[in-house]
């Protein structure tokens, strides 16, 4: 028994011979959205505050979670955690620059900087 042969669309409903033009302009407009996002990650400074010891290094260390949360209060951007490169976990308060992906390829640094949590007016 033979099986019939059925074309494959890319979209559910599209007729035979129809031309599907919709995601070359949505993948323009993801790449102009990206390079939007982009720039304006790339002027941003995000300060994570984290409790440390005496000599800077930190209790635990700064996450990809914390970093997304710090984007998104600061700018409005919703950036997945795992969009977040670091070459290894921040232990030490300083500066760093933060590879995030934003899309298409592109990616912006943005500059955090790690300072130790103050508790309360000390006496």
């Amino acid at each position: 028994m033979a099986r019939e042969e059925r074309p494959f669309f890319a979209e559910a409903g599209a007729a035979p011979g129809q031309r599907i033009i919709e995601p070359v302009v949505s993948e323009r407009q993801a790449a102009e959205r990206a390079g939007e996002t982009s720039a304006l990650l790339s002027k941003t400074v995000l300060t994570i505050n984290h409790r440390a010891g005496e000599d800077g290094k930190l209790f635990g260390s700064v996450t990809s979670a914390e970093i997304a949360d710090a984007i998104q209060a600061a700018r409005g951007i919703k950036v997945d955690r795992k969009k977040i490169r670091l070459e290894e976990p921040i232990r030490e308060t300083g500066t760093y620059m933060v590879e995030v992906e934003v899309g298409g390829g592109t990616t912006a640094s943005v500059k955090t900087i790690v300072a130790e949590m103050r508790e309360g007016p000390e006496a």
